[in-house]
Order: C-alpha cells, then sequence, then structure tokens
C-alpha cells in the first residue's frame, strides 16, 4: 500500500514560532521597564548626592569669604566673594534662590533631559540655616512637594 501523504518532522511550525516570539517580547517589555526604572532611580540617587556635595561647597565658600554664593561656576579659576567653583555646575541646572549670611536656597535638577528622574522627583532643593540642611524634592513644573515620595525621610 502506497503512502499519499509524507510527513516531515524537521524544523519548528509557524505557530511555534510564532508564539516563541510572543513569549520572548513579553518578557523583553518587562526587562526593558525595569532597566528604565534603575537608570531613572540612579540618576535621582545621583542627584541628591550633587545636592549634598553643592551644600558642603557653600559651607566651604562661607568660611573663605564670609559669606554665601549666589552664583555658580564650573570654571576653576572663577570664584570670588558672589560666585562659587562647583565642578558639577556644567551637568546641573544649579538655581541659587536666596542667601543671606545665615542661610541659602538652591534647587538642583539635572541639565540632561535624558538623564532626568522621573517628573515627581526632578528637583532637589537645599536649604541651609544656621548650618543645619534640608534636603526636599519637587516635581517637574515645581508645583508639587514630592519631598516624602522621593526622598522618605530626607
Amino acid at each position: 500500500m502506497r503512502k499519499l501523504y509524507r510527513t516531515y518532522s524537521e524544523g519548528f511550525t509557524l505557530v511555534e514560532i510564532l508564539i516563541t516570539i510572543a513569549i520572548v517580547g513579553i518578557i523583553s517589555s518587562f526587562a526593558l521597564s525595569s532597566v528604565t526604572n534603575a537608570v531613572r532611580n540612579a540618576n535621582f540617587v545621583d542627584l541628591k548626592d550633587a545636592a549634598s556635595r553643592f551644600a558642603i561647597a557653600q559651607q566651604g565658600h562661607r568660611q573663605i569669604f564670609n559669606r554665601f554664593a549666589d552664583q555658580v561656576s564650573s570654571t576653576e579659576n572663577s570664584a570670588t566673594d558672589r560666585r562659587m567653583v562647583f565642578t558639577d555646575a556644567d551637568k546641573y541646572e544649579i538655581n541659587v534662590r536666596s542667601t543671606s549670611y545665615n542661610e541659602f536656597t538652591a534647587d538642583l535638577s539635572v541639565r540632561d533631559t535624558n538623564q532626568s528622574p522621573t517628573d515627581n522627583c526632578h528637583t532637589v532643593r537645599v536649604n541651609s540655616r544656621l548650618g543645619i540642611l534640608k534636603f526636599e524634592s519637587f516635581s517637574k513644573n515645581g508645583s508639587a512637594n514630592t519631598t516624602a515620595e522621593c526622598l522618605g525621610n530626607g
């Protein structure tokens, strides 16, 4: 008796290949979102660290010039009584909002929008009054105080 149809068992069917591609796509989408969140969190941690370094640099500037600086530069030779040198000033947007003999307030945010943390944790504000530092965070438009969400216990 002769067989009319031949059966092949070599290779994969189109359905098996499509199912495999769909599974790989789903897994990679989860991995991509996790990596994106990890990068944003790392960028915010770096921003908080820069805010701490800035506050220390302001204290050092006050020790030398007997006042806090109201301008920031990244150039080594540009320090004056009103302007301090902060090497990360080219990486961060630093807005010194107010200064007096005993206190200063400054906002730090990332200049490069590709490196920016989340919209809720976009800006870190440093308040120094009589040597006591307070850190707060704000949303991208500056209207919402997101300290509890972004800094935890600050």
